[in-house]
């Protein structure tokens, strides 16, 4: 089994290019892997969608292949896994570092969500935590992964 990565740590070498996209596929230079079946984390990639400041970011669930290779690759459990994963610069964030990094990412006035950075990371981890696990009695779950609309397609590797 892999080490655990730890937040703001640097990709593991299984995470190559080769190695974590299977078929050949690079990995996405930023990635955001996500609970495909909860409302509140398919509802934010929609967001991200339409706030990003420019569409650089790709999306996969933790269902598919390619978001189950990532979080083995990274040590993250692979089924009940409540942190969303952000690969960014060559770097993985979790929890609300994650959070914070997609903040970065977006348009103002949503991108000064990253101001929260300046609170200490374990009371962040522990606001997180707590909306991770109760996700499903607060905002609800599909039944199947978001298929995303056509025109979205190439920003969702498999």
């Amino acid at each position: 089994m892999a080490a655990v990565a730890q937040s703001g740590d640097p990709l593991p070498p299984a995470l190559s290019a080769q190695a974590a996209a299977g078929q050949g596929e690079s990995l996405p230079e930023k990635l955001m892997v996500f609970d495909g079946v909860c409302v509140l984390c398919s509802g934010t990639t929609q967001f991200i969608l339409a706030h990003e400041r420019s569409p650089e970011f790709r999306f996969t669930p933790v269902q598919s292949g390619l978001g189950q290779r990532v979080l083995a690759a990274l040590g993250q459990p692979l089924d009940g896994n409540d942190s969303v994963v952000v690969i960014d610069g060559g770097r993985c964030y979790l929890k609300s570092d994650a959070v914070i990094q997609l903040a970065r990412a977006l348009k103002a006035p949503w991108r000064w969500g990253a101001v929260l950075g300046f609170l200490p990371r374990a009371w962040r981890d522990l606001a997180y935590d707590h909306l991770a696990r109760n996700r499903y009695n607060i905002f609800g779950r599909y039944d199947s992964c978001m298929v995303p609309d056509p025109a979205l397609k190439r920003r969702f590797p498999e």
